[in-house]
C-alpha cells in the first residue's frame, strides 16, 4: 500500500516541477483508492469527472533579503558622515575666506573715510567738503551692494551704514550756484562727518572682532570632570580638619 503512494507522490512532485508557475495541476481518486493525477482535465476517466480536485502548488519560501557588505558600510558611513555634521554644528564657525576678504575691504574702507573728513571736522567751514562728499559717493555705494550680499551681521549692517550714508551725499553731485545754499549744506556735511566717525569706529572695532577665531567648545565629558574636580575642592576646603583619636589599650 506504501508503495504506490510513494508513487502517486513521485509522480505528483515530477509534474508540478516544470508546470508550476504555468499549468493547473488536477487529481482524482480512483477505485482503487489512489490518488491520479493530470494537467488536462479531458485525460479524466467520465465517472470521475464530478471528483476532481484542483492541486494548488506550495508557496515558494520567501527568504528576507540580507543586507550587503556594501549597503552595511554605506550605512556606518552615512551614521558617520551625521555624527561629524553634528560636531561642527555644535562647534562655532567663523567667517568664510570671501567674509574675510569682504571685512577687510570694510575696515580699510571705513579707515579712509575717517581721515577724508578728518580736515572738516570741528574745523573752520570750507566748502571744498563738497568736492570730498562727491568722489567718495560711488565707491560707497559699491561696497555697500557688497557687503549686504553676505548673511554675516555685522556686514549687514556695515553695508545699511554706507547705503544711507551715500543716499544723503547725493545732494553734493550738482552744487547750487547760490552760495548761501552751498554753506548751509557744508555745514550739514561736516557735522554729520562728526557723527559718522563715531559710528564707523564702532563699526571698524565690530569687523575686527568677527575676524578672530572663535575658541572651540570643551567636550561635556571634560566640563563634567572639571566641575566634579572643582566640587571635590570645594568639599575638602569646607570640611575641617579632625583628630585622629588613639584607642585607649
Amino acid at each position: 500500500m506504501m508503495k504506490p503512494l510513494f508513487l502517486s507522490a513521485l509522480i505528483l512532485s515530477v509534474l508540478l516541477l516544470p508546470l508550476q508557475a504555468s499549468a493547473q495541476i488536477f487529481k482524482w481518486q480512483g477505485d482503487d483508492g489512489q490518488w491520479h493525477f493530470t494537467d488536462n482535465p479531458g485525460n479524466v476517466p467520465l465517472k470521475f469527472q464530478d471528483h476532481i480536485r484542483k492541486v494548488e502548488p506550495p508557496p515558494s519560501p520567501r527568504y528576507p533579503s540580507r543586507p550587503s557588505a556594501n549597503a552595511e558600510q554605506d550605512d556606518k558611513s552615512s551614521q558617520t558622515s551625521e555624527a561629524s555634521k553634528e560636531e561642527e554644528a555644535k562647534e562655532p564657525q567663523g567667517p568664510t575666506p570671501q567674509e574675510i576678504s569682504a571685512i577687510n575691504q570694510a575696515i580699510s574702507f571705513l579707515k579712509a573715510d575717517i581721515q577724508r573728513y578728518e580736515p572738516f571736522i570741528d574745523k573752520p567751514l570750507n566748502l571744498n567738503i563738497d568736492q570730498v562728499v562727491r568722489g567718495a559717493i560711488d565707491q560707497k555705494q559699491s561696497l555697500a551692494k557688497r557687503l549686504q550680499a553676505f548673511e554675516l551681521s555685522v556686514l549687514k549692517q556695515t553695508g545699511s551704514f554706507l547705503e544711507q550714508s551715500a543716499a544723503k551725499d547725493e545732494d553734493a553731485i550738482r552744487l547750487s550756484p547760490n552760495i548761501g545754499i552751498r554753506r548751509t549744506r557744508a555745514i550739514g556735511r561736516r557735522d554729520r562727518a562728526k557723527e559718522e566717525k563715531v559710528t564707523k569706529n564702532e563699526l571698524i572695532a565690530a569687523l575686527q572682532k568677527a575676524l578672530i577665531p572663535p575658541e572651540p567648545k570643551a567636550s561635556e565629558e571634560k566640563s563634567d570632570e572639571e566641575a566634579a574636580k572643582n566640587d571635590s575642592a570645594k568639599e575638602i576646603k569646607k570640611s575641617p580638619a579632625k583628630e585622629q583619636k588613639q584607642d585607649p589599650q
